[in-house]
């Protein structure tokens, strides 16, 4: 169960080099100058994951493969120098398939519109840092699916970030702290659920790489933790634990166009992780308003 949610859940200078931006951190700073306007698919994920079950003797008994894929209208707006606004509106398709050894297999997936989060974020300076507060809520207003409940309609979710930014000659350092306020819902089978709240830790580096012009090398480190889920009132043992992600890839801006693409690992114990592994890319484009 705690993997199917979190799978469901987690359905986001020039000065000589190319400064870009990181990956799935936020970045500290505005991102976007005074009345600039970033829209574009920028945070298209494709993600996998296998698990297979054995029982006393090690033999293999049944095997459960999920993927997911979120293709998201992203559009971020910069109000002024330290204000910028987003707006994220996703479209998830998703399939689960389970492979009882010596049995049949079964297999559901379904697609749809997905809850859209909006976000702001303010920016200021201290000591040499670019610094960010930032908020997010995730509205309920998603696909209700009768096929995978919960897979694209959750409750309202609030989630602070703090974000830092400093650049060490060519190297510039990212680093963000969460806290996701999952909110209770009531699912397409009548069932309550609370998947449990979020804290994150990311951290992050870039550097201009050195054997393509242009091109941004990041690579990124988020820990994740995530308290006991609640279904029907009831406590999920064992489904509080931890999760790590090492994201590795790159960014290349050419005028008004902005690319990204990245491999995100799942890391630590297998019973908490959403996925194996998840591609991330975006491409978007930047219009003054």
């Amino acid at each position: 169960m705690r993997k199917v949610m979190l799978c469901c859940a987690l359905m986001l200078a020039q000065a000589g080099f190319l400064l870009a931006e990181p990956l799935v951190l936020e970045q500290a700073g505005n991102v976007l100058k005074p009345k600039k306007l970033e829209i574009g698919l920028a945070d298209i994920a494709y993600q996998t994951d296998e698990t297979k079950i054995t029982d006393t003797a090690g033999t293999v008994v049944m095997k459960l493969t999920n993927s997911a894929t979120v293709t998201p209208l992203y559009a971020r707006y910069a109000f002024t120098p330290a204000i910028e606004g987003l707006l994220n509106l996703p479209y998830s398709s998703v399939s689960f398939k389970n492979e009882v050894t010596g049995g049949a297999s079964t297999t559901a997936s379904d697609s749809g519109l997905a809850d859209p989060t909006l976000s702001g974020k303010y920016s200021f300076a201290a000591k040499g840092w670019d610094l960010a507060a930032a908020a997010a809520i995730t509205i309920p207003m998603g696909k209700e699916s009768t096929t995978l409940p919960s897979s694209f309609k959750k409750g309202m979710n609030i989630k602070p970030l703090l974000a830092a930014r400093k650049e060490f000659g060519k190297v510039t350092m990212n680093a963000n702290l969460s806290y996701n306020m999952t909110g209770e819902y009531t699912d397409e089978n009548k069932i309550k659920q609370n998947p449990g709240e979020i804290i994150s830790v990311g951290v992050g580096a870039e550097y201009p790489c050195r054997m393509v012009s242009g091109i941004t090398c990041i690579g990124e480190f988020v820990y994740n933790s995530f308290s006991d889920a609640v279904r029907a009132g009831v406590t999920q043992a064992g489904s509080a634990g931890s999760q790590m992600g090492l994201v590795l890839g790159g960014r290349y801006d050419k005028g008004n166009i902005k690319t990204k693409l990245g491999l995100d690992l799942s890391l630590g114990d297998e019973k908490y992780r959403a996925y194996d592994y998840k591609i991330v890319a975006g491409v978007t484009y930047l219009v003054k308003i």
